[in-house]
């Protein structure tokens, strides 16, 4: 008896192992736990081991380039590369958790997560330190809000009279 005969008349098992099917492969994709940052693309995206693209949920940083049609160009706007910077030197080659709120990707597949950096106990967010630097703008939409509350504190902690993103 083949696969196909057996599963025959069984909807709701055929069913159900189709969605683990799919379930597994969806966890493929997305890695969870840590990861290693491979390549910073800019000041709020960066590729982890595996080669997925993750995008940072609750803020948004000065562009270097624009998407226009099916080109990128170079717009380099102020603190694009200060923001990079401080992206690479806070991730770049090191071990990152990523913490997923409701939505896990974007319209461009990227994933959506809070980066955590360091050591158990005296991990740092990601996104609350670029913008405790002044380098991010606070960018976020329902239903990922999960740690507005922190990244809105961390914008209004910014150092008086630096310059920067933001108010």
């Amino acid at each position: 008896m083949d696969i196909l005969s057996y599963l025959r008349g069984r909807p709701v098992r055929l069913l159900g192992i189709l969605c683990l099917a799919l379930g597994l492969a969806t966890c493929a994709r997305d890695p969870s736990g840590t990861t290693r940052v491979v390549r910073v693309v800019d000041g709020d995206t960066a590729v982890v081991a595996g080669g997925a693209q993750v995008r940072y949920i609750g803020i948004d940083t000065p562009e270097s380039r624009r998407r226009v049609g099916d080109v990128w160009k170079e717009v380099n706007e102020p603190f694009s590369a200060e923001a990079r910077r401080a992206n690479e030197e806070l991730v770049l080659g090191r071990q990152v958790r990523l913490e997923y709120d409701v939505d896990r990707r974007d319209k461009y597949g990227r994933l959506l997560a809070y980066l955590w950096v360091g050591e158990e106990g005296a991990q740092v967010l990601v996104q609350e330190e670029l913008l405790r630097r002044g380098l991010a703008f606070l960018y976020t939409f329902a239903p990922n809000v999960k740690h507005v509350e922190r990244l809105k504190e961390a914008r209004t902690r910014r150092g008086a009279g630096r310059r920067g993103c933001g108010p």
